[in-house]
């Protein structure tokens, strides 16, 4: 999934706040969610966060803000299997004028030191390592340190948009779409064909793709009429363009479908459920720490449910 996720956030004009649906959207809910922990826990001397699965930076960037209202001294890692996110964590932190660190590494196997870290937090992150990756994180939380985590729920309205999205993603890559529109594009120096087979193939898969479109509005939907109406101005403009320009367009988006589409199911894959949940906290309490919340919550009032809540802290 690294080179999926790498796509997203390196073609992200903003990946700070670029988000992979709709409703992970952090808005105010989750913004002041992490303030009003950072402003709780970050007290004494140097403090030591540890961002898993960070993502672009949206958790650190708050820690951030925080530390420099208050002449903090904090000291982030900022661990991505991506190193476009990890990068840019980072690039973030050090703007606010902290000591930050980009790593490039998978949350499911962490190589930082046990018990290092005062503060270990992540957000919509972790749980695509797997269930396995946040039971282990807890031991990487210092005596009197803290585990805060804001995780995917099972049957939630991310993980329905997700599934929604995947579905659209799913019948646009069944429609072969790219590599019928390359294949027409190759015909066109034959005589015949404009009507010919490889036409009559491209405009089925466009009507195919035009009716999934109308079925399932939703970012996805939306991604897939732009792709039709790219692929359907390049041919109409096919004079214009050298054959091998168009066969590597088309393999580009090719591509950057699958790419999406692991993205979408990645994200319904690590939602987590009651049992999960309850493993990860049996392990959190085999690992010496006190279960402080382990709820599910809303990102924002009057909406419903979409993340698990998990919070819990090493005693000194």
């Amino acid at each position: 999934m690294s080179g999926a996720w790498d796509e997203f956030w390196a073609g992200s004009d903003d990946p700070a706040t670029a988000d992979a649906v709709r409703a992970s959207a952090p808005g105010r809910g989750l913004s002041q969610f992490w303030r009003d922990r950072f402003d709780r826990l970050m007290v004494g001397g140097t403090r030591r966060l540890l961002d898993l699965a960070c993502g672009a930076g949206a958790v650190t960037g708050e820690a951030a803000r925080v530390a420099a209202a208050r002449a903090q001294p904090l000291d982030c890692v900022c661990l991505d299997v991506s190193p476009a996110a990890a990068t840019a964590a980072a690039q973030r932190a050090r703007a606010e004028g902290l000591h930050a660190f980009a790593l490039v590494a998978d949350a499911a196997r962490v190589p930082l030191e046990v018990g290092g870290f005062d503060l270990v937090v992540s957000q919509f992150g972790l749980e695509y390592a797997g269930s396995g990756a946040l039971a282990r994180a807890g031991g990487l939380v210092a005596p009197g340190g803290r585990l805060v985590i804001v995780a995917h729920l099972d049957g939630g309205p991310i993980q329905e948009e997700c599934a929604a999205n995947l579905a659209v993603l799913s019948e646009l890559a069944d429609q072969n779409l790219c590599a019928l529109g390359a294949a027409l594009f190759d015909a066109l120096g034959r005589p015949g064909a404009i009507g010919g087979p490889e036409d009559m193939a491209y405009r089925g898969a466009v009507q195919a793709c035009a009716r999934t479109v109308e079925q399932n509005p939703g970012p996805a939907a939306h991604y897939a009429t732009r792709l039709v109406q790219d692929a359907s101005t390049l041919l109409q403009r096919r004079d214009a363009y050298h054959r091998d320009d168009a066969a590597a367009w088309f393999t580009g988006q090719a591509e950057a479908l699958s790419a999406y589409r692991e993205r979408m199911r990645s994200m319904v894959d690590a939602a987590l459920g009651d049992d999960e949940i309850d493993a990860v906290l049996k392990a959190w309490r085999s690992e010496g720490l006190e279960i402080i919340h382990a709820e599910a919550m809303a990102i924002e009032p009057d909406e419903p449910e979409c993340a698990w809540r998990l919070e819990a802290r090493r005693p000194n």
